[in-house]
């Protein structure tokens, strides 16, 4: 996971007010077995965020919570990378 502050908003004296977080994550899903196999994977994001990029397909369950039905062939792997902005974070007290 790779996580890094952009467009800081600060107020007086160079206080952080606001800031939004470019966060990136990245995974490996493996079937072992003979059989094809059908994963659901629930990832939370919370607050308000947007989606830059995602190589797989989800559904909006709600605001905060997306889920993955992710189909594995038999001895096969698959790669998730997500690429989102979570929006107007307040600081870390």
């Amino acid at each position: 996971m790779f996580s890094q502050l952009i467009h800081v908003r600060r107020y007086k004296k160079n206080a952080v007010v606001l800031y939004d977080l470019d966060e990136r994550i990245e995974a490996t899903i493996e079937n072992f077995k003979d059989l094809p196999a059908v994963l659901t994977m629930v990832q939370q994001i919370p607050g308000q965020w947007d989606m830059q990029f995602c190589s797989l397909k989800y559904t909006l369950k709600d605001a905060y919570t997306l889920e993955f039905e992710i189909e594995l062939p038999p001895k096969s792997r698959r790669r998730l990378i997500m690429h989102y902005h979570r929006r107007n974070l307040g600081p870390r007290l």
